[in-house]
């Protein structure tokens, strides 16, 4: 008998004590709304509205217009160390997104990496697309370094046969 009230009262005080739990709610969250509309934020981002005295660094070496001769490739793919070419409508399309087309200049990861932009300082990235087809493009422009990339304001795109 003692073996059984003693089982009851451990039942007991068992369910009494699961009882007693309180759910604590989840704090609530405010959710803000982003006032920065996509216009502002393209105008604020174009090179051409950074100061003399910006970070922008131009070296001498890299003023003067000059060919550059490489190939169109898919940011994302380089990063994955995925160097092979794309097809020209998937290209277009990722372009069409927003996606980033980039000008890679030399062989795999030795290869410099340039962001294309057209001499009204918009990017250049669905003309880069229509030349993706090309085993070889030639830009004609100059480089800007802007905090470490590679800016290539391009006054020409040819294909290199």
């Amino acid at each position: 008998m003692k073996k059984y009230s003693i089982l009851l009262f451990s039942l007991i005080f068992l369910v009494s004590c699961g009882e007693n739990k309180q759910e604590i709610p989840p704090p609530k969250k405010e959710i803000k709304e982003d006032s920065l509309k996509s216009e502002d934020f393209i105008n604020d981002t174009l090179i051409s509205n950074l100061s003399n005295d910006s970070y922008i660094s131009i070296p001498k070496e890299e003023v003067e217009k000059k060919y550059y001769k490489g190939r169109v490739v898919y940011l994302t793919k380089i990063f994955l160390g995925d160097y092979s070419p794309m097809d020209k409508p998937m290209l277009k399309l990722l372009a069409s997104k927003g996606q980033p087309i980039v000008f890679l200049t030399g062989d795999g990861e030795n290869g410099t990496i340039y962001y294309v932009f057209n001499k009204d300082k918009q990017p250049a990235v669905k003309m880069l697309a229509e030349y993706s087809d090309s085993k070889q493009v030639s830009i004609f422009g100059k480089v800007v370094i802007l905090n470490g990339l590679n800016i290539l304001i391009a006054e020409k795109i040819e294909r290199i046969k």
